[in-house]
């Protein structure tokens, strides 16, 4: 993951700050995603977002698939015309020389900062197509 330069980190911060006051200054959020079925299986229906407003980084966990990837995932920050976009990826576990999969994801918060918008897909993979849940988000 490449780092971000300090005059990067101070202006994504500010950024952050005044976009999504919410997760700004270091917390723990946790997001009630829906629907979840058998069409969106890269979803376990409840995401952990941990968020350091200080240093403008962010992990994710997903407790059902925590046992696939170890714990909190590493996030890319990206802010694009005030809207703060997330990226990450799990890897699932390799079994005898199977192919390894990774489940990738990107999200976005919607103006107030409460509601998070998440898709998700098997990176490189065609099959099954990326789906998109979204739901409420609130600090733990």
């Amino acid at each position: 993951m490449k780092r971000i330069a300090a005059a990067g980190l101070l202006a994504l911060s500010s950024v952050l700050s005044c976009t999504l006051p919410a997760l700004a200054g270091g917390s723990l959020w946790k997001c009630d995603l829906a629907p979840v079925n058998d069409k969106t299986a890269f979803f376990s229906g409840s995401l952990l977002i941990l968020w350091d407003g200080a240093r403008g980084e962010a992990w994710v966990s997903d407790p059902q698939i925590t046992d696939i990837s170890g714990d909190f995932v590493p996030v890319r920050l990206a802010v694009k015309d005030g809207v703060i976009g997330m990226r990450w990826k799990v890897r699932l576990a390799e079994h005898q020389g199977a192919r390894t999969a990774r489940f990738a994801y990107k999200a976005g918060f919607d103006a107030t900062g409460k509601t998070i918008t998440v898709t998700g897909w098997v990176d490189g993979w065609d099959y099954p197509p990326a789906r998109t849940v979204s739901g409420p988000c609130a600090q733990l």
